[in-house]
């Protein structure tokens, strides 16, 4: 739970930030209020993208190169590729990766399907850089109502906030990718997408221990 904490001071103390074109580190947004989307059309090419089986099967590779890193840090100690290689590098021997260069083939492999997802998707990222700064966090991610109380439920209620700021996490990567796109650096977008996702699985893995946690304390 303390981790989580940390996590949501920060998102609401710093904005998504990119440091240079040549490192791209992200940190979780400065609120979770954001302006309400202009229209259902990014809706309908942001679900088109994730609905491909292309998209779903990097998702699954992604997930199973995060579980092979048996990451134990805070996404903050991965908010850039050096960083994520970096980690992986220092922590090998208690990684599932043979060794360094497999991780750096797999991540590269992973990066490779990023961009022809993204190539492939252009249109999705062209609107999201013309929409602005947080038209997408309320498309992907569903309010959550507290409509009964009780131990189990305030659980649910602080998983769900939880959940919220790895969705703004996820979501800001790709709207940091947008802008890198439209100004033609498709390397640099595509590879703050991956550390945009790879920080909302690491966010997500602590919403689920800490959910965990909390109901068991009820009982």
């Amino acid at each position: 739970m303390k981790k989580i904490l940390i996590t949501a001071i920060i998102a609401i103390t710093f904005l998504c930030a990119c440091s240079n074109e040549s490192e791209q580190n992200l940190s979780t947004p400065s609120s979770l209020s954001v302006p309400q989307k202009k229209g259902s059309t990014l809706g309908d090419l942001y679900r088109k993208m994730t609905e491909s089986d292309s998209y779903k099967k990097l998702s699954d590779s992604k997930d199973i190169f995060f579980a092979k890193m048996n990451f134990t840090g805070v996404v903050e100690d991965i908010d850039s590729e050096t960083k994520i290689l970096t980690w992986i590098s220092d922590n090998i021997a208690s990684t599932s990766f043979r060794d360094t260069k497999e991780a750096e083939s797999e991540w590269n492999d992973l990066k490779l399907q990023q961009k022809a997802i993204m190539v492939e998707n252009e249109e999705f990222f062209t609107l999201l850089y013309s929409s602005g700064k947080g038209t997408l966090y309320p498309i992907i991610h569903e309010p959550y109502e507290q409509t009964t109380t009780g131990c189990e439920e305030d659980c649910n209620s602080a998983n769900a906030g939880c959940e919220g700021i790895a969705d703004a996490y996820f979501s800001a990567g790709l709207e940091y990718a947008s802008s890198y796109m439209a100004g033609g650096d498709f390397d640099s977008a595509v590879t703050v997408a991956m550390v945009g996702f790879t920080g909302y699985v690491c966010i997500m893995n602590e919403c689920g221990t800490s959910h965990a946690a909390c109901l068991q304390g009820c009982h």
